[in-house]
């Protein structure tokens, strides 16, 4: 999966707005025969497809063909519906109305609108942002930064002189025109003038706008209707009771109770909160329609908010927090038609039985005290965010580097001289909770420590602490942008493939064993060419002088850290980039068995204490088959035994260590052939 970064984001979306504005003025001046400017703001931009495209962009990255038509066109009609309802909500008018079209939803959606904006969405993904973000990478950093600056600054300015001038237009004329004040009659004329100005170009570019009567509220009634306190409130209760079903779920499931909060105070589930008060908000003028109505659209906007925010959490913090690979009719472990069926009934449900009731209770608070508690609660969940993130800091490195997993446990051993400036077997022993006894684990680290520590590695342990402490944020940012940009590289290369946390591979290896891409190993896959690991080891190192990690059949794993250099990276690169090249002209066949076979399992004679005393002898391995193992046997890296001493050699042992022999990988404990094995009697 590509994490793009927020200047990425920021250009696709003026990129995406000015395209939205050319094709809306465009089919505006076709039809009306003169030039007219559609935008939302005054500017050539067209917000809402810059909004749309880049959720699509992210949100939709990981999936292809028909699905991804299918939700590009779901994702556009939801962004055009909202868009609709608050252009309604702000300026009371209804710029667009598909009415007179077949297939559509009360005038602000229509379905082949939908369907040609679904296509271009399905272009925008599948190909456009390749060739953009490659176009951006060409330039000047410097130069497009400022330039970005530049034009979200002017686009800020339009959005709020828009809207201020926008909200002026709900005064009463006749207050200003009375006023004795000279000055602030100018004003007003201005401003009037301004605002005519305006009204011409909406009605120009929107000839089908029209006036919207707001609903007539009683004022003595606390969130009348579905206003801004009423969402808010939906918002808090939803997130609260959202939290609560999903601990109970949790300790009905997994027999455990864990909080499932999204923020540092109080249980509340924000994904559910935004759940709640957005789909209220979308389908509330439509709570009266037909069970099946609501039905089918709670599952078409429940699956693709799960897919978003499916997408989202692994961005953010590194991890599948659900995969529905195993079940039947998925869409990439991250939705399947069961739970889709389920939003459905839920939108049923919600609008037709417990929304009532609830939209009932909240406006039996007093005005006064409801509109108190409500900013009381925004403000409250404002700082909860804001500390959130303040403190997100250390905890989103560790997620990205090792896995939200390995942040989580109760202790865990991090090493320091792989992944930071520091001598060789220096680590940290990080501690979360308190399920672990720390008085237990300071006796027992004071019986099996060494009474003479090297003073050199603790120096420099504490020389790195204090550069994480002053300088880590930074670092790892940028290790992160360099990682991000070379995987996008990566993603050209023809025939060597460099496997990702973002690929099928390594999703299906996290729901079926657990184990989480580690950030800072980049693992080079050879399955596609002539080389087996160990020679693309070899001319890695020989020819371009770079040391990976280690190798193994098809694939060798370097280390990188935020010690690396964007030269560093560019060298990986290049180096990468011209084997690849390599590959394709020379076009060999591809070397078949090169898979890593799986590690016997051997029954033990004797104990392993016994093993090592006793006396020993050398057979060929050939001849090994039955004997009772004197060493031992491994595969380095990693270092995990093959054989161990005291255990049966069996013919698939043999089998492994032969096999791993002719890759020429780097077996221990087999000389010339021979192996140790004991002298039983």
């Amino acid at each position: 999966m590509n994490h793009f970064s927020i200047y990425e984001l920021l250009w696709l979306f003026l990129i995406y707005s000015f395209a939205g504005w050319l094709f809306e003025t465009t089919y505006a001046a076709i039809r009306q025969k003169h030039f007219v400017n559609r935008g939302l703001v005054s500017g050539p931009m067209c917000i809402v497809y810059g909004i749309g495209t880049v959720l699509m962009t992210v949100g939709l990255q990981g999936i292809t063909g028909f699905w991804l038509f299918l939700f590009a066109t779901v994702y556009a009609a939801a962004i055009e519906l909202a868009a609709g309802k608050l252009i309604e909500r702000i300026y009371h008018e209804r710029w667009w109305n598909y009415s007179n079209i077949k297939w559509n939803l009360d005038g602000y959606i229509c379905v082949p609108f939908s369907l040609i904006k679904g296509a271009l969405g399905y272009l925008v993904v599948r190909y456009v942002n390749r060739l953009l973000l490659s176009l951006m990478q060409v330039m000047p950093q410097l130069l497009i930064h400022i330039v970005l600056i530049i034009l979200i600054s002017v686009l800020a300015v339009d959005v709020l002189a828009s809207y201020i001038l926008v909200k002026g237009k709900s005064r009463h004329p006749e207050k200003w025109e009375e006023a004795n004040d000279a000055i602030a009659s100018v004003g007003f004329r201005i401003a009037k003038a301004i605002n005519r100005t305006m009204d011409r170009r909406i009605h120009k570019a929107y000839p089908k706008a029209a006036k919207v009567e707001a609903v007539p509220k009683d004022k003595r009634v606390f969130a009348q209707g579905c206003d801004f306190y009423k969402v808010v409130m939906l918002f808090f209760i939803g997130a609260f009771l959202g939290d609560i079903t999903e601990t109970i779920f949790c300790r009905i499931t997994a027999g455990v109770w864990m909080s499932r909060s999204s923020v540092v105070w109080g249980p509340f589930s924000i994904v559910w909160g935004l759940a709640i008060a957005a789909a209220t908000a979308m389908l509330y003028k439509y709570r009266n329609k037909s069970d099946s109505f609501l039905f089918w659209t709670g599952t078409l906007l429940g699956g693709a908010y799960e897919y978003l925010c499916s997408v989202f959490t692994e961005i953010v913090f590194g991890k599948v927090f659900w995969d529905y690979s195993k079940l039947p009719f998925n869409l990439g472990g991250r939705i399947n038609l069961l739970y889709c069926f389920f939003w459905g009934i839920a939108a049923v449900v919600w609008l037709k039985l417990i929304y009532p009731r609830t939209s009932a209770l909240i406006e039996k608070i007093p005005m006064v005290i409801g509109k108190i508690v409500t900013w009381i609660l925004i403000v409250f969940m404002l700082c909860n965010m804001a500390f959130f993130f303040k403190q997100k800091t250390a905890y989103e490195i560790g997620v990205r580097l090792v896995g939200s997993e390995m942040c989580i446990r109760d202790r865990t051993i991090v090493s320091l001289h792989k992944t930071m400036p520091c001598l060789t077997q220096t680590a940290l022993l990080l501690q979360k909770g308190s399920r672990v006894s720390t008085e237990r684990l300071r006796l027992f680290e004071g019986i099996y420590q060494t009474s003479s520590p090297s003073y050199l590695m603790m120096a420099a342990m504490d020389s790195c602490m204090d550069m994480v402490k002053k300088h880590g944020a930074g670092l790892w940012d940028s290790f992160f942008t360099e990682r991000e940009r070379f995987l996008e590289r990566c993603s050209s290369l023809k025939r060597l493939q460099v496997l990702t946390d973002g690929t099928k591979w390594s999703r299906k290896m996290t729901s079926e064993t657990g184990f989480l891409m580690d950030s800072g190993k980049i693992l080079s896959e050879t399955s596609k060419t002539c080389l087996t690991g160990k020679r693309f080891y070899d001319i890695l190192l020989k020819q371009y002088h770079l040391q990976m990690e280690m190798a193994a059949g098809n694939y060798v794993t370097a280390i990188m850290t935020c010690c690396d250099t964007a030269d560093g990276w560019q060298r990986l690169w290049d180096a990468l980039k011209e084997i690849d090249d390599f590959c394709v002209a020379a076009d060999e066949p591809v070397q078949e068995n090169r898979k890593l076979l799986a590690y016997p399992v051997l029954k033990q004679q004797i104990s392993l204490t016994d093993a090592l005393d006793a006396p020993k002898a050398q057979v060929p391995l050939t001849e090994a088959v039955g004997q009772t193992a004197g060493a031992f046997i491994n595969l380095y890296p990693p270092g995990i035994p093959i054989v161990a001493p005291g255990e049966q050699i069996t013919q698939e042992a043999v089998d492994v260590i032969t096999r791993y022999r002719q890759m020429n990988l780097p077996v221990q404990g087999v000389d010339h052939d021979a192996i140790t094995i004991l002298k039983l009697c």
